[in-house]
């Protein structure tokens, strides 16, 4: 078609994956790509054709982190060693074979039909070259489809160790001395790198000088430097989406989003195998991808069900259930603390959860990871002024756990009265059972605050899950409260308050970011540390004190893990907080039961659970997170 385009006169526009698209599998949407004008009659010649247009130009200066962004770019590409691959390989092995699949996904440059000959004469001319080397085999990253070109030959020799790209995550192609290819996007890694790149089809990349090439290639004017053929790739021709904006960026914003997911990926990397005991069909969607950050292997399991020795068992809060056999570590998950625009108990996706391997956050009982962090976590300034501004946003932007909308209290306190809100919870909540060991209901909670202020203006907020009837926990507290508020929004209602009180409730969290006076009658993961008024004392595991800032880093910056459902990467607290904003201050939902919110139920419970069926069917991607962002 488009050979008929061009003789025709026409001049179409093409779009194919950029540079760095390989290097984060998991996303939908492309963060890199090429654009151009198809002159030729096909769409490698016209890019040949723009590359060599895009060196013509005399670039006078390089921008002056030209070869730092070579480094991320090699960095950034080689996926990070996965908990389920083999990253062990001998130091010594200087030659590198790249293996590719037979048909390739991007514009090709040579035939599929040549490929296994030109595999074959590849490997014959690397044994001969390198007689006393063992060859290291390693299984390209870039998409395709059909078997590995290494399975068209007879056998493997015996001096080559086979390996996925991971492979490369510990040693880069800087200590490797020769690289030999047919097309793949590791040649091109590892001509930056500073590797001798043998070729034997027509990438891009070859034909300029910079690879030892087999077959000729013409069509190329210029004999660039490294620098100057990463300049025109890289910085000239691709094209790139801003991860954390959604809008036109540069280079920097995507290597800055990939080298996230290598952070999360190594955070995680231990994490090998992993049975998430218990979990709901409906949830099993929701969680998937936060269990496989670290590229670990996920299966779902019973309650009843054995686990193997090296298994994680995994569970959903603070399941009481712990196996009877020995197994690795047990993880809890467990909802972050900007959750949603919806409630979890709606089957609202969540944007961050906490993966805990000591315990969980809301079971004051045992250390978990948030007081490992906030006991011994050494923060720089540069986290702390980062910390300020998230807390600043939050608070602008009017932001919370649910975001269920806004609504200023329609009532008005007597002048000089002082404001107290008391934030309910629902009846059944673990932070109550596990943290309480005096106060345990709300009830005795107003009781208690009405006591020692017998003059305020007592102000009784149920949580919204009780307020769905998704949760147990509805009181008559009008013989103790001025006001029973379920109309307003708990951000609006702590704006207005002089003094939140509450059990264990993350309204209190919330009031701590708006500068509030908090007191707490329970263990919630903010008391203790010299920010709140605390009725239990001392506190557990708590060793010094912190500023807001440091608990702020803390809890938001390291513990949770937030995921991008459009995009399907991992992102960060500024970028959820932002994508929240865009309908943080819509008008308030109403909690109330009704058909429209039991339909929008029903519907999520459906397409989750089809989607975990469907992901269990024979010869199905085990991958779960490939789902309907709009969950």
């Amino acid at each position: 078609m488009l050979s008929i385009a061009v003789a025709c006169g026409m001049r179409p526009t093409v779009a194919w994956r950029g540079p760095l698209e390989h290097a984060q599998r998991r996303a939908r949407q492309w963060l890199s790509w090429f654009e151009h004008s198809v002159a030729e009659d096909t769409v490698p010649r016209s890019f040949i054709g723009a590359l060599n247009d895009a060196l013509d130009e005399d670039v006078k200066q390089f921008p002056s982190d030209i070869e730092n962004l070579i480094d991320r770019v090699c960095a950034t590409w080689i996926p990070h060693c996965s908990a389920s691959a083999d990253c062990t390989t001998r130091a010594a092995a200087q030659v590198v074979v790249i293996d590719e699949r037979r048909w390739a996904h991007d514009p090709a440059y040579d035939s599929p039909a040549s490929r296994p000959e030109a595999f074959r004469r590849m490997m014959e001319v690397a044994r001969r070259h390198h007689p006393k080397a063992r060859l290291l085999l390693v299984r390209s990253g870039d998409p395709g489809s059909g078997q590995w070109l290494s399975d068209s030959i007879e056998g493997v020799p015996s001096n080559v160790d086979v390996h996925d790209v991971s492979v490369l995550a510990n040693r880069p192609f800087g200590h490797t001395s020769h690289v030999y290819t047919i097309g793949a996007t590791e040649g091109l890694l590892a001509l930056l790198r500073g590797a001798q790149v043998h070729v034997f089809g027509g990438p891009y990349y070859a034909g300029w000088g910079l690879t030892a090439d087999y077959f000729p290639l013409c069509g190329r004017r210029h004999r660039p430097s490294v620098l100057q053929f990463f300049h025109a790739v890289f910085l000239q021709l691709a094209r790139y989406l801003d991860p954390h904006t959604r809008d036109p960026g540069d280079i920097r914003s995507v290597l800055k989003s990939l080298e996230l997911q290598h952070d999360i990926a190594s955070r995680f990397s231990s994490m090998r195998d992993l049975a998430a005991v218990g979990i709901q069909r409906w949830k099993r969607p929701f969680v998937a991808p936060f269990l496989t950050a670290g590229g670990g292997r996920l299966r779902w399991a019973n309650r009843c069900e054995p686990l193997t020795y090296a298994e994680h068992a995994v569970f959903w809060g603070a399941h009481d259930h712990i196996p009877s056999q020995r197994t690795a570590t047990p993880i809890r998950i467990e909802d972050g603390f900007v959750h949603s625009l919806g409630l979890g108990s709606d089957i609202v996706a969540p944007c961050s959860q906490v993966i805990d391997a000591r315990g969980i956050y809301f079971d004051p009982t045992v250390p978990n990871d948030l007081t490992e962090i906030l006991n011994r976590a050494a923060f720089e300034d540069a986290e702390l002024a980062r910390a300020a501004t998230l807390r600043e946003s939050i608070v602008r932007n009017g932001i919370t756990k649910y975001n269920l909308g806004r609504q200023r209290p329609s009532w008005t306190p007597p002048p000089g009265v002082k404001v107290v809100l008391v934030a309910g919870q629902v009846e059944d909540d673990a932070s109550i059972r596990l943290g309480c060991p005096g106060i345990r209901s709300a009830g005795a909670l107003l009781e208690h605050v009405r006591a020692i202020r017998p003059d305020a203006w007592l102000v009784y907020r149920p949580h919204p899950d009780v307020l769905a009837r998704n949760r147990p926990g509805l009181i008559d507290a009008s013989r103790i409260a001025n006001i029973i508020d379920t109309q307003a929004d708990i951000v609006s209602l702590i704006e207005v308050a002089d003094e939140v009180h509450t059990l264990t409730s993350l309204a209190g969290f919330d009031a701590l970011l708006r500068g509030k006076p908090v007191f707490t009658y329970g263990i919630p993961f903010y008391a203790g540390w010299g920010l709140t008024h605390d009725a239990i004392t001392p506190i557990p595991h708590r060793e010094r004190p912190l500023s807001l800032d440091m608990l702020t880093a803390g809890a938001l910056l390291r513990y949770p893990v937030y995921w991008d459902w459009a995009l399907h990467l991992f992102t960060t607290p500024e970028a959820v907080v932002e994508y929240l904003a865009q309908q943080a201050f819509r008008p308030l939902m109403s909690m109330r039961p009704s058909p429209i919110r039991i339909a929008n139920r029903i519907r999520r419970w459906v397409q989750n659970t089809c989607a975990y069926f469907w992901s269990c069917r024979p010869g199905s991607p085990t991958r779960l997170f490939r789902i309907m962002s709009n969950l």
